[in-house]
């Protein structure tokens, strides 16, 4: 049974198979992190966990699917740019970025993705794809591999009737990594 886990939804009822942003650790440290500290992804965790009976662990032979999302970069630049682009006193005014341009600009860098993805690889896990703006990289891999990449860990939920899974602590990734992870 594949399941799906979407990281870039912060706030989510109770949705099916959905829950939270990154997930997944182990209450050894650490695994794949190798000698690095690891550093604690903060609001990654589902708020529905809180109002749902947990029904168990996740079984660490399922294979899951997680999105990571990475953080844009220059957000002072981005932020003067927004507003530049709505003042009509600024050359700016409605000058418009293509995607590409944005992604250029403010995407995170194909380093800051090879060095995630290479992270990812080496804990066991499979990277799928990248977005074209390489702002989320879909990973696989089984539940126990996840809960050692992420140092976190996975169970099911029910609430209203749904089941869904979600990590229940929040997340952490090596400090070389955990800044450019959103």
């Amino acid at each position: 049974m594949k399941k799906a886990m979407r990281i870039l939804v912060a706030a989510l009822s109770p949705v099916p198979v959905v829950a939270g942003i990154v997930i997944v650790a182990s209450a050894n440290g650490g695994g794949a992190a190798g000698a690095q500290s690891m550093v604690a992804m903060p609001h990654n965790v589902n708020a529905a966990i809180d109002r749902s009976t947990k029904m168990g662990d996740m079984s660490p032979s399922d294979t899951m699917s997680v999105a990571v999302s990475l953080n844009l970069r220059d957000q002072a630049g981005l932020q003067s740019l927004l507003q530049q682009l709505g003042d009509a006193s600024s050359p700016l005014y409605h000058q418009y970025l293509t995607p590409s341009e944005f992604s250029a600009r403010y995407g995170p860098t194909t380093a800051d993705v090879a060095k995630l993805s290479d992270y990812l690889t080496s804990a066991g896990l499979t990277v799928q794809d990248v977005s074209a703006n390489r702002q989320v990289v879909d990973v696989t891999g089984p539940v126990s591999m996840m809960e050692q990449a992420f140092d976190t860990h996975m169970s099911r939920y029910r609430q209203n009737g749904r089941e869904f899974y979600a990590n229940d602590i929040a997340p952490a990734l090596p400090s070389g990594i955990a800044g450019m992870v959103a």
